[in-house]
């Protein structure tokens, strides 16, 4: 749900204190070493508009992305970089 709760496309489902509530008590209980967990908190940054906090989890979770999802959590990356919150594909 946390997931949802920072990326849906339609703004109704959107809930970013939800959200960061619910991965940082993810992150929390596995230590901050799951990428995919600490990719939705950054998410959950970024939805907030705190792009700084989702910046620095984001990097957090590049060194701890396997090889096959580098390319998306890169892109993700990028976004929070341009102070975007993440919908699931990169502007241009």
């Amino acid at each position: 749900m946390a997931w949802i709760y920072a990326i849906a496309l339609t703004e109704s489902l959107r809930n970013g204190q939800e959200s960061l509530r619910i991965s940082t008590e993810i992150c929390d209980r596995t230590q901050n070493q799951q990428w995919n967990y600490l990719a939705t908190k950054a998410a959950a940054f970024a939805e907030l508009k705190r792009f700084p906090e989702a910046i620095e989890v984001m990097q957090k979770t590049i060194a701890l992305t396997p090889p096959g999802n580098q390319e998306i959590v890169k892109a993700m990356l990028g976004e929070v970089q341009k102070s975007l919150p993440w919908r699931g594909k990169a502007t241009e």
